[in-house]
C-alpha cells in the first residue's frame, strides 16, 4: 500500500518522468538497515550509504531524508513504461529507443519554509549501448531538453550546459523549470558509465535550494576502474 509520503514522492517524480526518460555543508550519512532496491541494476543501502555495484559508485544519504522503497520505485517504473507506450518519442534517443530506469529516489523529511514542499534527488540510468559511436552526456541532455519542449510546454530548459565535477567524475549539467501547482526548479546532471547515461536529477520548490541539493553530491565516490 502506498503511504501519504509515497504518494507525495510519486507526485514529485511524475514531474520528472514527464520529460524523457542554501547550505554549503557536506551531507551527513543516515544510519539505516540494509535495503535492496529492485531495478534494472539493483543497488543497496547500508549504514546510510547507497551503493551501486554495477556502476561502481556510492552516495551518502543525508540525515532527515527518506528513500523511496521498492514498491513505490516499481510504481514509478510502471508509470514510466506506460508513458513510453503512450508517447514513444520520449525514448527515441537512438534507433533502439532507450528508456530511463530509476535507481534511487529520496526526499527531504522536513518541508521547505512554506511548510508544504520538499526537495528531491533521483538517480536514473539509460542504456545507450546500442547507439552508434561513443555516447556523450552533453548530447543526451540536449536531446532531453529538445524532446521535453515538444512533449510538454510546461518545461523550460536552459539554453546552455555547464561542465561540473563530482566524485572525481566529469558531469554535464542543465537547469530547467516546470510549472505545475507551483514553479519547480531543477537540474539534470549526466555522466557516462558502462555504456549508460547516469543522471542525477535535483528538484527544488525554490531556485535557492538547488546549491543545497548539489551539496549532497559532494559525497559521491566512483570506482575509477569502472568507466
Amino acid at each position: 500500500m502506498v503511504t501519504s509520503m509515497h504518494r507525495y514522492l510519486l507526485l514529485l517524480l511524475a514531474v520528472l518522468s514527464l520529460a524523457p526518460i542554501g547550505s554549503s555543508q557536506s551531507a551527513k550519512p543516515q544510519t539505516s538497515e540494509e535495503v535492496n532496491l529492485d531495478s534494472v541494476h539493483p543497488g543497496q543501502i547500508s549504514g546510510g550509504i547507497y551503493s551501486s555495484p554495477y556502476f561502481g559508485f556510492s552516495l551518502e544519504i543525508p540525515l532527515g531524508w527518506k528513500v523511496l522503497d521498492n514498491s513505490a520505485l516499481q510504481a514509478l517504473k510502471k508509470r514510466n513504461d506506460e508513458l513510453l507506450r503512450q508517447q514513444p518519442q520520449l525514448g527515441r534517443y537512438s534507433s533502439n529507443g532507450e528508456v530511463d530506469s530509476p535507481l534511487l529516489a529520496m526526499i527531504e523529511r522536513e518541508p521547505s519554509k512554506d511548510g508544504q514542499h520538499h526537495g528531491l534527488v533521483q538517480i536514473q540510468c539509460t542504456d545507450v549501448s546500442g547507439r552508434p559511436g561513443q555516447p556523450a552526456a552533453d548530447e543526451f541532455l540536449k536531446f532531453v531538453a529538445e524532446a521535453s519542449l515538444r512533449v510538454d510546454p510546461s518545461f523550460e530548459y536552459s539554453s546552455t550546459l555547464e561542465p561540473v565535477t563530482f566524485g572525481g567524475r566529469e558531469f554535464w549539467k542543465i537547469r530547467f523549470t516546470q510549472k505545475s501547482s507551483i514553479l519547480w526548479h531543477g537540474e539534470r546532471l549526466a555522466t557516462i558509465a558502462k555504456k549508460h547515461v547516469l543522471q542525477f536529477v535535483l528538484l527544488s520548490p525554490d531556485e535557492g535550494g538547488l546549491p543545497r541539493l548539489e551539496a549532497i553530491l559532494r559525497s559521491l565516490r566512483f570506482d575509477e576502474q569502472i568507466r
